[in-house]
């Protein structure tokens, strides 16, 4: 399939090259506000001079408020679209994707390809009856001058879609009711940079911690019951069991391997669009 990229940032570079290893999809066009010199690739800065007949499908990498936008164009010109994760900045402009285009649209979740989610996942060994799941993110976004990554939106919308997308493949969300929400706000920019969530199902619960402010970079999720724990250390790409060490990828490149993985299972990919709805739902709520 011939496909453009939209937006030649940090993630639209890792698409780049994974795209080149999956002989599937060839890349024929790079849409940049800066130039991109990228051998037998076209760059145009307007994304709405690419040729139309000219691709199948389009890949948005920009900044999250351009999603909608962007993702319009090409879905009413008839395209497929998949957008980096979150869909949009807020819920309206994602149902309206969603109830128009739902069958050529969707969203990359790049946490989901995770190799040590992928382990997970394969060798079934998440707790089905776990009595809680707590996850917590630090990421450096955030100093003294304020939030560095303005364009992402906030702790939340950046890093929450990455848990949910991740808890949705191993728990139906739909059960999970939330009953508490914590936040600290930046004042300049009234987005937020220290968030919890808790849910409830039922004798089980989800905690998610995400702390912007603490100038470190940890992501973990501990998964237990009254037998057993798995903790999953998402930054080294580590899983314990028990305390044991059960799974430890060897890549050097995190954030690669996780769109290598995706692209890999691109030929296969159903476009299941409900759980981007399911997803979408709980990050707006």
């Amino acid at each position: 399939m011939r496909t453009a990229i939209i937006g030649f940032g940090i993630i639209g570079k890792k698409y780049l090259e994974a795209i080149n290893k999956e002989t599937s999809l060839e890349i024929k066009y790079i849409s940049n506000l800066e130039v991109v010199d990228v051998i037998n690739i076209k760059y145009i800065k307007d994304y709405t001079k690419i040729p139309l007949d000219d691709i199948d499908i389009v890949f948005v990498t920009t900044p999250p408020n351009t999603h909608y936008e962007i993702a319009n164009y090409f879905l009413s010109n008839g395209k497929k679209v998949f957008v980096e994760k979150p869909a949009t900045i807020d819920k309206k402009d994602f149902e309206k994707l969603y109830q128009e285009f739902g069958d050529r649209f969707n969203v990359v979740y790049h946490w989901m390809y995770g190799d040590e989610v992928l382990f997970l996942k394969n060798n079934d060994l998440f707790l089905k009856n776990f009595d809680e799941i707590v996850v917590h993110i630090n990421d450096p976004y955030y100093t003294d001058e304020g939030i560095l990554k303005k364009h992402f939106g906030g702790a939340w919308l950046d890093s929450g879609v990455n848990v949910l997308s991740m808890l949705s493949i191993f728990v139906n969300l739909d059960k999970y009711k939330l009953y508490r929400k914590y936040r600290e706000v930046d004042d300049d920019t009234n987005q937020d940079y220290v968030v919890t969530r808790e849910y409830l199902c039922n004798d089980s619960k989800i905690v998610v911690n995400i702390n912007w402010d603490n100038n470190s970079n940890m992501k973990n999720t501990i998964i237990k019951n009254d037998y057993e724990m798995i903790e999953i250390d998402h930054t080294n790409q580590v899983i314990k069991l028990n305390g044991k060490i059960v799974f430890e990828s060897k890549v050097e490149d995190r954030l690669l391997s996780h769109y290598e993985n995706f692209f890999k299972s691109f030929k296969s990919y159903k476009n299941d669009i409900k759980i981007t709805k399911l997803i979408h739902d709980k990050l707006f709520e």
